[in-house]
């Protein structure tokens, strides 16, 4: 169906040429580099799992060849080879939860921003559409009224403005598609390949309560960085808290670093919690605005459709001038790309949200 739609399009615009390999804008993303790119990052990560098994399993090596041959370590020697030889592994696995996350959200920023420049596609495709509705009629009309001065029905003034009126129009719809033009080539650009720009159906499930989004924001890196962050940290404190370390002063002082350190990722946490809390709020309220004006422009586009209708058959009956038909159908196609918009831009809305609340796909 939505090959169907693109074929039509091209046809009515004659803006820009058939594209045979153009996709859905879903099936476009996933063909982004980007995720071939971080499919291969979370393949060296897996390799790095073992890299640190082989480095524990090494130093336990040595640890059992020095005890062999009693080979003495200073105290602050003994520390570090112990915190490397029991904590690697580990560390390893919290560094590649946290590569993780910075994959997913780079993944998001990339997919929303894909959103945005198809919103402005879309929106530059729209209005091409309404141009060519309105440049035809206008070339219906000069037309007439090109007849009838040749006939001389009108003065050379009513012609001239006539004429007027059809370039201004042949204008607009040239500048148009120019821009529709711009904006899908800045779309194929960022998804390295053709996508097919249509409109579609509005999300319009009622949201959850805001508390229900800000529990799930609970999974997002801004708070469980500085977990584990937190995490790693605690790997290593237990190795310190023995007397014959800490009555060394520079063993005290990184001690009391990691203390510290502890403590400010743990302000951090609950600071980026209240920040996300209110981000969570704003776009809730947004969303719910847009599903607000959503279905203001619904019944508006409803009352257009019925006011054309009515029109049309006054029309057929010669009641009124095809000059009105033209307006209202005009008015029609205005309103009706406004809800369209809206509808993609309150999908957008809603990607957003879910990015937000936490740090899978804001496509899923």
């Amino acid at each position: 169906m939505k090959r169907v739609l693109m074929l039509f399009a091209a046809l009515l615009l004659s803006a820009q040429p058939l594209i045979a390999d153009a996709l859905p804008f879903n099936l476009a993303v996933d063909n982004m580099d980007i995720y071939a790119e971080n499919a291969l990052q979370r393949q060296i990560d897996s390799a790095a799992l073992q890299e640190a098994v082989d480095i524990e399993n090494s130093l336990k090596q040595s640890r059992g060849l020095m005890k062999r041959y009693d080979i003495k370590q200073t105290n602050d020697y003994q520390l570090k080879f112990d915190i490397i030889q029991n904590t690697t592994l580990e560390k390893t696995k919290i560094g590649n939860q946290l590569k993780e996350y910075g994959y997913r959200i780079a993944e998001n920023a990339n997919f929303l921003a894909a959103r945005k420049l198809y919103l402005g596609a879309l929106s530059a495709k729209l209005d091409c559409e309404l141009e060519q509705l309105k440049f035809d009629h206008r070339q219906r009309r000069f037309e007439r009224d090109k007849a009838r001065y040749q006939t001389g029905n009108i003065s050379e003034l009513d012609y001239l403005l006539a004429e007027q009126r059809f370039l201004l129009s042949e204008q607009a719809l040239q500048n148009a598609r120019v821009e529709y033009d711009k904006m899908y080539q800045k779309l194929t650009v960022h998804l390295n390949g053709e996508v097919e720009v249509v409109a579609e159906s509005p999300r319009v499930t009622p949201l959850q309560d805001v508390d229900y989004y800000v529990a799930l924001a609970n999974n997002r890196f801004d708070v469980r960085s500085p977990q584990l962050q937190i995490a790693m940290i605690d790997l290593d404190l237990p190795y310190y808290d023995h007397p014959k370390y800490l009555n060394r002063s520079d063993i005290l002082e990184d001690y009391e670093a990691l203390l510290r350190d502890r403590r400010e990722y743990a302000f951090t946490e609950e600071q980026n919690k209240y920040n996300i809390e209110k981000e969570i709020e704003n776009a809730y309220i947004d969303i719910a605005q847009t599903l607000l004006d959503l279905e203001t422009l619904d019944e508006k586009r409803a009352d257009v459709k019925s006011r054309w209708q009515q029109l049309q058959d006054f029309y057929v009956q010669g009641m009124i001038a095809e000059q009105k038909l033209d307006e209202i159908s005009e008015a029609y196609k205005q309103i009706d790309n406004a809800y369209q918009l809206t509808a993609v831009s309150l999908n957008n809305k809603r990607m957003a949200l879910a990015m937000a609340t936490s740090v899978g796909p804001a496509y899923e």
